[in-house]
């Protein structure tokens, strides 16, 4: 059983403070009905159960070991073997789990995460289409605890100019106030309360139709000064809220 191919997520309008070559103009969604979505700093990944009901875990279409030789993912593969009989009732063959694992702390430090894994997609294997929005909640309120959690919706209905959408950025849904008290060593972070971005997805009543994002300019500014990436370094660990 293969992995679905993960459609293209195009820079929409002016995301990053740049022109990209894997972006799109503002004015192509401009009116239309979209799904706003905070975008979270994490590894995305996802979760299947194959033709022998087996749990498969991977990132980038690469299935992982189990346990994971990354070291990031070993909680994750825990966790979902701590509550395999929970997933295998929602998804059995038919679905695809997608969603950021938020572990390991990337650029942004989270001190107020509701789970780690923080679910975005489905993927219908019957119908072969990522699920709408609408079409996902039913399906994912169903999910064990450590899976149900899905990314923050900022905004459902059409969005007519850029600012309307830079509006939408601000503060992170997973960090507090404290968050700097909180961080073991704030140096390896981004000195900032706002989220990465936002993920925008365009549906129809069944299916995502195109998926595109805009990143906070900030953000890569920091990945780009960053003298190591976060694999490199010591580990560092978000926090679940209280």
């Amino acid at each position: 059983m293969s992995i679905p191919d993960y459609p293209r997520t195009l820079h929409l309008g002016d995301s990053g403070g740049r022109a990209s070559r894997h972006g799109c103009s503002f004015a192509e969604v401009a009116g239309h009905d979209v799904v706003v979505e905070e975008k979270v700093d994490g590894s995305h990944c996802g979760l299947f159960f194959d033709e022998q009901a087996e749990l498969r875990i991977f990132t980038r279409r690469t299935i992982l070991e189990s346990p994971p030789l990354r070291r990031d993912f070993r909680r994750l593969d825990q966790l979902a073997s701590e509550q395999l009989d929970g997933l295998w009732d929602v998804l059995g063959t038919r679905y695809v789990l997608y969603g950021e694992w938020a572990h390991h702390t990337h650029s942004i430090f989270y001190d107020a995460l509701p789970s780690y894994f923080l679910e975005d997609d489905v993927f219908d294997r019957e119908e072969q289409r990522f699920l709408a929005t609408v079409r996902r909640r039913p399906l994912v309120e169903r999910l064990p605890p450590g899976f149900r959690s899905s990314v923050p919706v900022l905004h459902q209905g059409p969005i007519d100019d850029i600012a309307q959408l830079h509006a939408l950025v601000g503060a992170s849904a997973y960090k507090t106030v404290d968050w700097r008290e909180r961080c073991p060593d704030p140096s390896m972070v981004e000195d900032c309360d706002d989220m990465e971005g936002l993920y925008i997805k365009q549906e129809d009543d069944d299916s995502v139709l195109r998926r595109f994002k805009w990143v906070r300019p900030g953000f890569l500014a920091h990945i780009a000064a960053a003298e190591q990436h976060w694999r490199d370094r010591p580990e560092l660990h978000n926090e679940l809220c209280a």
